[in-house]
């Protein structure tokens, strides 16, 4: 076995603040991207990810980092916390936007990680890409939908399709 593989991150357990790098989620819409997120989040911090704030505002990336800074960061099981900021639809941001977010990203890397999500990677900067781990999110097959859609309805006690509630 090479040791790269032995050696290699199992869990989110041991990540630290130095650790964990800036990411950049980017897949086609529907794929999973937010949920992927979401559950990263509360793999790293717990219950309190769910309590996450989530709002849809047009900011200046310096503005975004200023009120932030006034909110206390989300505790990491003991560890010294560091915040978080998740910035949507990030290949839409003009270049100069995206500029100001390099900037940024360096500024406040040792207290703060930002997680980016976009659908296409290639309409983000090089600067900001090269400061992220990118993470490239697949479209589900049809075989995958069907199957997730089979599982649940298992769970929920559906026969067929003919059971499902009108909403």
């Amino acid at each position: 076995m090479l040791w790269v593989d032995k050696y290699r991150l199992k869990t989110l357990e041991n990540v630290t603040e130095q650790d964990c790098p800036h990411l950049l989620f980017y897949g086609p819409s529907g794929s999973g991207k937010k949920t992927l997120i979401m559950a990263l989040l509360r793999q790293m911090f717990g219950a309190s990810a769910d309590k996450v704030k989530v709002e849809n505002k047009n900011w200046k990336t310096d503005e975004i980092i200023k009120e932030m800074a006034k909110n206390r960061p989300i505790g990491t099981k003991g560890r010294r916390g560091f915040k978080v900021l998740v910035l949507n639809e990030v290949d839409k941001l003009p270049r100069e936007a995206q500029h100001s977010l390099r900037r940024t990203m360096e500024k406040y890397s040792a207290s703060c990680r930002l997680i980016l999500c976009c659908n296409s990677s290639s309409k983000v900067t090089e600067a900001v890409r090269s400061r992220c781990r990118n993470m490239r999110i697949n479209a589900s097959s049809e075989q995958e939908i069907v199957n997730v859609l089979e599982f649940i309805g298992k769970k929920e006690g559906l026969n067929s399709l003919l059971d499902l509630p009108l909403v």
